[in-house]
């Protein structure tokens, strides 16, 4: 027979299986060694494996709101069994330091009471960017202008023209539409 916070524990377990179909391994009450003591494993709720990363779910079955405390622990157990990252759930919720702490160092809260189905289907779901940089050194743009046109030119109103105008943007984004298309 289980006790409240293992049936607590398993119930999270449940829900996180749903991710199955989704190319993750969930398993419960799982012990991993410690990187920097691996003769002493450390036991973690819920273990989330996909695609080479770890996804730690740690549970509290508590009635009180959890606290900075638990989630500065959580931050720790990250960053020293090198978990991609970690999730914290409670069943009664966080109080507001708490919620601020795991907001700033990317901790994610999960209040049992406000848990929806589109939550749980992204848990331990990681979002992979690709990031473009283009720098323009000595940028040189030529204007070509009617050979009539030149006498009456307005260079002063040309120079305020091409600062304004909002084409400029797209010589700029031009080259990262052309990646889209990739």
């Amino acid at each position: 027979m289980t006790n409240r916070p293992q049936a607590f524990e398993l119930q999270i377990h449940r829900i996180c299986e749903l991710l199955e179909g989704s190319g993750a391994h969930v398993s419960w009450n799982e012990h991993i060694a410690d990187p920097d003591n691996p003769e002493r494993k450390r036991q973690i709720d819920i273990a989330i494996r996909r695609d080479d990363k770890l996804t730690l779910v740690e549970c509290r079955l508590h009635r009180v709101r959890q606290d900075v405390k638990w989630i500065e622990e959580l931050m720790g157990r990250r960053i020293s069994l090198r978990a991609d990252g970690v999730i914290a759930v409670s069943s009664s919720g966080f109080t507001h330091g708490a919620t601020n702490k795991a907001q700033r160092f990317g901790v994610i809260l999960r209040d049992l009471q406000q848990l929806t189905d589109a939550e749980i289907l992204n848990w331990g779901r990681a979002v992979a960017l690709t990031v473009y940089f283009y720098q323009y050194d000595d940028l040189e743009l030529s204007l070509l202008f009617n050979k009539d046109s030149i006498p009456q030119l307005n260079v002063e109103k040309l120079k305020i023209e091409l600062k304004n105008y909002r084409g400029n943007q797209s010589l700029f984004i031009m080259p990262l539409r052309s990646n889209w298309a990739r």
